[in-house]
């Protein structure tokens, strides 16, 4: 599965054990009814090597599977990344802040 999305926070690596680490990203989601911001986690070494090249701002697609486990009578939802693309900023959205009056170097458009 894949999400789309703005990148709003890069949190730290957490050393969860000696033999699990993990890192964790917040992905504003784009093209969907309501603001949703998801965290995704980058597992181990290899997950966590593709984290060091995202920057906060930038829009990406990553590829994701779903898990989930039973503790204590609830269940929980995990997003794992395996795999990330670098979005270029689309021409739909430079020419739909023209059209609401935002040109560069007018400033506020009221």
């Amino acid at each position: 599965m894949q999400v789309k999305g703005i990148i709003t926070v890069i949190k730290e690596v957490q050393v969860i054990t000696d033999k699990f680490k993990k890192q964790e990203v917040i992905l504003k989601q784009e093209g969907v009814e309501y603001d949703a911001e998801i965290p995704i986690e980058f597992i181990q070494d290899k997950g966590i090597e593709l984290v060091k090249d995202l920057k906060v701002g930038s829009s990406y697609e990553i590829d994701i599977n779903i898990g989930g486990r039973a503790w204590k009578d609830r269940n929980f939802i995990s997003l794992k990344a395996w795999k990330v693309k670098e979005l270029e900023a689309s021409a739909e959205v430079a020419s739909s802040t023209e059209e609401v009056g935002y040109k560069s170097g007018d400033g506020m458009p009221f």
